[in-house]
Order: structure tokens, then sequence, then C-alpha cells
């Protein structure tokens, strides 16, 4: 397991930028790939960006409670 660090830890909907850094996962193999999501108001999931081997993303965001990370290696 590891953890997400979300900076700033608040912002404006669709108007502020955050960095998503996926921290401190435990992987066999490298690079790892992140997949990177949001959950919107009704529950669903919407992909941010698709696996890649940077471990972050930058990204604008709606109004969400919500930040998923997928890992594989």
């Amino acid at each position: 397991t590891g953890r997400l660090q979300i900076s700033p830890y608040k912002g404006t909907a669709l108007d502020t930028e955050f960095t998503i850094t996926a921290l401190d996962w435990i992987v066999r193999t490298n690079p790892a790939m992140y997949q990177f999501s949001y959950e919107d108001i009704n529950g669903q999931l919407n992909v941010i960006s698709e696996f890649q081997a940077q471990n972050y993303v930058i990204t604008r965001l709606p109004s969400t409670k919500k930040v998923v990370v997928k890992v594989i290696d």
C-alpha cells in the first residue's frame, strides 16, 4: 500500500491546478504504472490519466472529495 499527496490541499473547482503524487508504494518491478482518477458526485470514477510510469499528475479537478490511484507493477 501507499498514499496520495495532493497539493494544494484545497482549491477552486476547475480553476486550481493540483499536483497529485503517489508515494511509498512497494512494487516488485520498476517502473510501476500509475492511473489517477477522481470520483464524481454520482459516485462514478473518472480517469484523469491512463496508466503511466510517472508517479504524479498535474490537473484541474471538478468538485470532488475522492481521488484514487491504481498501481500496477
